[in-house]
């Protein structure tokens, strides 16, 4: 069975890992560096996180 949205976010992932040579750490940097300049957070983190890990409702 084809999957057209599948199909499409894959390509779209093998685009932007060609574009940087797929180097993880290189995409990872051209984020933080996007990150910076937009001023807009990429990833939040801090949802869901707890201090105390037993707490945790994940």
């Amino acid at each position: 069975m084809k999957n057209e949205i599948l199909e499409e976010l894959w390509s779209s992932k093998d685009e932007i890992a060609k574009q940087y040579n797929y180097c993880i750490e290189a995409l990872a940097e051209a984020l933080r560096k996007e990150e910076i300049i937009s001023k807009v957070e990429t990833v939040d983190l801090t949802y869901g996180k707890t201090k105390n890990c037993e707490n945790s409702q994940l």
